[in-house]
């Protein structure tokens, strides 16, 4: 079992945690950015200046947000 040192996370281990498909979740992160539904230091955090630096996740945040924006079921 890992222990936790931070609250950031690399993307692999967050599609882990979160048991997604990389692939696809990974498209799905990048257009909630675009859409700027997602916040920066908030659900995310680049680790450089560059357009493609390494970008680091809030597990506990993305689990609130997908949590409060799931579609509702009908009964």
């Amino acid at each position: 079992m890992s222990v936790k040192t931070s609250q950031w996370e690399p993307f692999l281990d967050v599609c882990a945690a979160l048991h997604k498909h990389p692939v696809s979740f990974g498209t799905k992160l990048r257009k909630l950015r675009e859409a700027q539904r997602l916040e920066h230091t908030v659900h995310y955090l680049h680790t450089g200046e560059h357009k493609t630096s390494q970008i680091l996740w809030n597990i506990e945040e993305l689990t609130k947000f997908f949590a409060a924006n799931q579609p509702r079921r009908e009964g």
